[in-house]
């Protein structure tokens, strides 16, 4: 039995074959090594039907958020192996499951972005060149992280119209006090910076937020494709829910920089289970 795995800083999804043959799936919470404890991924699987399964599952194949350093690496593998006491445990970075779920064995250009952001040139079978990633606080440009911090930023700068201004009050408090008190106590600040994307979603078609995604998805293509000079006759793919949901500003943006698209993927576990088990 082979347990394959998606896991990003807001959620992780799981498939796997159960013992009739039927293909399961479930979603859990996020597991991200820089921010998560040892324990949070032990915990992960503890109260969840995977649980039941454990001792069955000779193989996982995790691919993750962080997993990029041998540091994490480490520290993952020896987590799962915690749970899954039987099982070969192979720790593959999300990047990797991006292009593997996207494209396939296509070479490509593979991205993604959900409450983080990244990039990578895929030959086919590994990536072969990455932008580095710097986390939220330096980086993730046009990631969900990105474009919550700059909705805020609009809110309290006077950028936005009072019809946009009046809707974002109704779908979250906007008093400051309360506000950085909740972003800088919460043990996720990315996550509830990306909690607003449901939002920006929502009032696209208004001029002031079309701008602060249009500006965000144009600084990823600047700093995160851009660079793959040597690269630019591959289609650009994505993964990701913030990709998904916003596909149309992306592709003008791609357009105007005369890039080739490839295919916009929301949620990678189903490719990443059909590429482990095709």
């Amino acid at each position: 039995m082979q347990l394959v795995g998606d896991v990003g800083g807001t959620k992780s999804s799981w498939m796997w074959k159960d013992h009739s043959g039927g293909v399961r799936q479930v979603r859990l919470g996020p597991f991200h090594p820089l921010m998560h404890g040892p324990e949070d991924l032990f915990s992960l699987f503890s109260d969840s039907v995977v649980w039941d399964y454990r001792s069955d599952i000779k193989v996982v194949y995790y691919y993750g958020t962080a997993c990029n350093t041998a540091a994490s690496i480490r520290t993952v593998t020896e987590q799962l192996g915690r749970v899954f006491a039987q099982a070969t445990i192979e720790v593959y970075s999300d990047i990797l499951g991006a292009a593997r779920a996207a494209s396939g064995d296509q070479a490509s250009i593979s991205c993604i972005l959900g409450t983080g952001s990244s990039s990578c040139v895929y030959d086919g079978h590994q990536i072969v060149e990455r932008i580095p990633s710097l986390g939220y606080l330096l980086a993730d440009d046009g990631s969900g992280a990105d474009l919550g911090r700059e909705l805020i930023r609009a809110y309290y700068f006077g950028l936005l119209s009072q019809t946009t201004m009046e809707r974002l009050e109704s779908f979250s408090s906007m008093h400051r006090d309360q506000l950085l008190h909740t972003l800088y106590r919460h043990p996720s600040p990315n996550r509830q910076l990306a909690s607003f994307v449901p939002f920006i979603v929502q009032q696209l078609d208004e001029e002031d937020i079309y701008v602060i995604v249009r500006g965000a998805f144009d600084r990823f293509i600047q700093y995160y494709i851009v660079p793959y000079a040597a690269s630019k006759d591959y289609a650009v793919y994505f993964s990701g829910s913030v990709a998904w949901y916003l596909r149309r500003v992306m592709a003008e943006g791609l357009k105007n920089h005369n890039l080739q698209i490839g295919k916009f993927v929301r949620d990678p576990i189903v490719e990443l289970y059909n590429y482990h088990h095709g």
